[in-house]
């Protein structure tokens, strides 16, 4: 391929790449000093050209061209005038219709020069006639900024300053056009406001059967309306409202202030019942109390609900119970209203009774020593802790049917135990059964063969289950010659 190089090799190839490497600088030296000697000829010229004054020689060209040109037209009129004398009379006939044509023509195209002439006076004085128009145009709108600037030289240089910035910026012409789409914008807005406007006049007037015409002429007449209601009738609506709500408010709170305290004296008096139920009752060497102190956290809101000043025929929110207790009040319906809180759970936090009250169970030993089921919970055996245990669940349960209970009468009193009594002795188990048939439940037990013997002589009905292989039956238990058979 003649267009690719091919390298030297061999023991000259250094000698040979320098040769021709040369010889390439060479030609290229030759090239670069003829163009050099082209650029210094082109440049003389170029001087001798600047040193002419072409503008006067063009100006003779364009004289010597029109002196060719007339003296063309001179020798045309002088072959012409040398023809005419050969001319015969029809010749010579032909040659004048043909100038009468011509002169024809010529002022048939003077009269349309002269009505464009006339259509060009007419533009300018049109464009006369629009002048003077911009001018008082112009006139009327530096009066009426006069006016809007009303002698304040500030607002005036800053709004020559904002024109003279828009002008340098994006042009005066820009500025007009997006200032016409700008009011074209707003127009179509003031339109709809119109509208709507009359919409909403058409309904009150329609709502509160006036005689009011619509439109925005009307205005006034619904202004003075607006007004007459503002200043005079809505005062009176407003301090009933006011009114309507602070009874609303006190009825409210003295509602939940005495559904609050009915509730914790109902838990007190059934758990008192309860402790009474459990008096005399020794679960081996123990006997058990519920107690229920004020909680230590809300203890001022606890003394607040049961106070006695709260008791008298005025209502609850006396002038003595608020002026004592109106910081708990103020904190207490605070915390009722707050969003944050009520996503919290704060409603039914505040509206439990039990938030108010703490819970233990006192244990009391032989020796008349007490100490507190909460705290000796991880101390005591599975049996000592077991008796608490179901003391707390069967007085739950009394609680909550009693509390639940929606007509005079028995409840169901439904209570089930499976694996019951597992770490209990004999003493505590046959203690706890004389609790629970002391109480308004029915309860079902579910106890392996080994506790049946004890249990049986607590209960109105014992069942046995049977099974064997696939097979269960149920069977009743039969008491012969005291000891217990199936």
């Amino acid at each position: 391929n003649p267009n690719i190089e091919k390298p030297f090799i061999g023991k000259t190839a250094v000698g040979e790449q320098t040769e021709k490497w040369n010889t390439v600088a060479l030609e290229k030296k030759q090239q670069y000093l003829k163009i050099n000697e082209e650029i210094n000829s082109l440049q003389q010229e170029l001087n001798i050209l600047s040193s002419l004054d072409l503008k006067s020689i063009l100006g003779d060209l364009d004289k010597y061209s029109l002196l060719y040109k007339e003296e063309n037209q001179l020798k045309e009129l002088m072959n012409q005038n040398s023809k005419q004398k050969n001319m015969t009379t029809i010749e010579l006939e032909e040659e004048y219709n043909k100038i009468a044509l011509n002169i024809k023509a010529f002022d048939n195209k003077k009269i349309l020069i002269s009505q464009e002439i006339g259509g060009i006076d007419n533009a300018i004085l049109n464009y006369n006639t629009q002048i003077d128009q911009f001018n008082s145009t112009l006139e009327n709108s530096q009066k009426e900024l006069m006016v809007l600037i009303n002698d304040n030289y500030e607002v005036e240089a800053k709004a020559k300053k904002e024109y003279e910035n828009i002008r340098q910026s994006i042009g005066i012409q820009k500025a007009y056009a997006d200032y016409q789409k700008r009011f074209a914008t707003e127009e179509s807005n003031f339109q709809s406001a119109t509208d709507g406007l009359v919409n909403r006049q058409f309904k009150y007037i329609n709502t509160y059967n006036l005689s009011y015409s619509i439109g925005l002429s009307e205005m006034n007449k619904y202004l003075g309306e607006l007004n007459k209601l503002e200043k005079s009738e809505l005062i009176k609506y407003e301090q009933k409202v006011r009114i309507a709500r602070e009874e609303a408010e006190i009825i409210f709170k003295e509602d939940f202030l005495s559904k609050l305290r009915n509730n914790i004296m109902t838990a007190e008096s059934e758990i008192q019942k309860i402790n009474e139920t459990l008096h005399g009752i020794k679960f081996g060497n123990d006997t058990y109390e519920f107690v229920f102190p004020k909680s230590k956290d809300y203890s001022i809101l606890y003394e607040m609900v049961t106070s006695e000043i709260n008791e008298t025929s005025s209502g609850l929110l006396t002038y003595d119970f608020q002026n004592k207790y109106q910081q708990q009040l103020e904190e207490l319906f605070a915390n009722l209203a707050i969003d944050e809180l009520n996503s919290n759970g704060a409603i039914n936090k505040f509206t439990d009774y039990r938030t108010y009250m703490d819970y233990d169970i006192k244990i009391t030993n032989q020796l008349g020593e007490t100490m507190s089921y909460s705290k000796v919970f991880k101390e005591k055996s599975g049996g000592e802790t077991q008796v608490p245990f179901y003391v707390a669940m069967i007085a739950s349960f009394v609680r909550v049917y009693t509390k639940n209970k929606m007509i005079p009468g028995d409840t169901i009193g439904l209570v089930l135990f499976d694996e019951v009594f597992d770490k209990m002795d004999a003493n505590r188990m046959k203690a706890m059964m004389s609790f629970i048939t002391s109480m308004p439940l029915q309860v079902f037990i579910a106890c392996p063969p080994q506790r049946m013997t004890l249990l049986s002589s607590f209960t109105d009905t014992t069942l046995v289950m049977v099974r064997k292989n696939t097979r269960a039956q149920v069977l009743p238990f039969v008491k012969n010659n005291e000891e217990e058979e199936e």
